[in-house]
């Protein structure tokens, strides 16, 4: 659910990090539901929340309502409006500038 070098990026920093390399990337809303709906189990989701197709306040609504958990949830924006929605649903929030530390820090 983000941009594709953002992707790289960030798929690139968990491996180093040792994360375990079980995550799904999706491009777009449709896709981002689809994972949501499907049998696959998460521990935690990281999304951006601009995406083709929607916006993270629609998925996050939809994650919640599928009982995850919001502090299993990471919204990333480099729009301070757009991250103070996702504050109100009770998921944690990251500007796009701070990416490094709050993502090392969300996965501890």
């Amino acid at each position: 659910m983000m941009r594709h070098q953002q992707q790289k990026w960030l798929v690139s920093l968990l491996r180093d990090w040792g994360v375990p390399p079980l995550f799904v990337k999706v491009q777009a809303f449709a896709q981002a539901m689809a994972a949501l709906a499907s049998s696959i189990k998460f521990n935690r989701i990281i999304t951006d929340w601009d995406m083709p197709g929607g916006n993270g306040g629609e998925f996050i609504a939809k994650a919640l309502s599928l009982g995850f958990l919001a502090k299993s949830i990471l919204v990333i924006s480099g729009l301070e409006a757009n991250l103070l929605e996702a504050h109100t649903l009770g998921v944690k929030v990251l500007m796009k500038p701070d990416l490094f530390s709050g993502i090392k820090a969300f996965l501890q």
